[in-house]
């Protein structure tokens, strides 16, 4: 049903791969954005658009590995990225130990990316337990992204025992902060009842504030329930 293949879609979130979601009275589930690794996504978040194509200076690098040599967490997440990014030299294993320097000095960021590394496979051994682990402590810092990674992981029950409610409690946390896919995940859990009572007219909040942002699996579930009438005021 529905509410399943939206709940894989949540562990494949972000269009990481398009795809078409058939079934009677279905629409289209088709991000028609371009699908980006999870990897670029995040190195997006953190850099101007325009330096994903092109290296930082030499000098910049240069002042950062520095800082990084003595102990400066901040740097040592700045080279991490560096590493991490297509066109400079991307050398994940690199990428990973410099991230994994910064979340061990408690750098939030350096726990969510080094959390997406371990799911990912990347410099590292793939492990969704250690993924969890690191996107727990990057969560309890406020992270709105790394509260939505854990719900996802706590929904599908990856590298942690399946807990309906605290997938929906950390994806709550995530959607209160504006995160878009936050909020379409906690309007699925409200309009089919997980971890949460039964609620349409908050899944209809929820979808309508991610599809605002141009969310578009919210867009898509927003039309699904516009065109079932479900909780929507004739």
């Amino acid at each position: 049903d529905r509410a399943n293949r939206n709940c894989k879609y949540a562990c494949e979130r972000e269009a990481r791969h398009d795809r078409v979601v058939d079934g009677e009275g279905d629409a289209l589930l088709v991000s028609e954005h371009v699908a980006h690794a999870v990897i670029d996504r995040c190195v997006e978040r953190e850099l101007p658009h325009e330096e994903l194509h092109r290296a930082p200076e030499a000098s910049q690098r240069r002042r950062w590995s520095a800082a990084a040599a003595q102990q400066d967490a901040a740097a040592q997440y700045q080279l991490g990225l560096v590493y991490a990014t297509e066109g400079v030299g991307q050398d994940f294993v690199a990428a990973a130990e410099w991230l994994r320097k910064a979340a061990d000095q408690g750098h939030p960021k350096g726990h969510n990316y080094i959390a997406v590394l371990y799911e990912e496979g990347r410099g590292v051994p793939q492990d969704f337990s250690m993924a969890v682990e690191w996107w727990r402590r990057a969560a309890d810092h406020g992270l709105a992204d790394a509260q939505d990674y854990l719900g996802v992981m706590y929904d599908n029950g990856t590298g942690v025992g399946r807990d309906p409610e605290q997938a929906f409690a950390w994806y709550r946390r995530s959607a209160e902060q504006g995160h878009a896919a936050a909020q379409n995940n906690l309007g699925l859990m409200y309009e089919i009842g997980r971890g949460t009572s039964l609620n349409y007219s908050e899944a209809l909040k929820w979808y309508r504030r991610s599809a605002e942002q141009g969310w578009a699996q919210a867009m898509a579930n927003l039309a699904l329930v516009y065109v079932g009438g479900i909780g929507v005021e004739p």
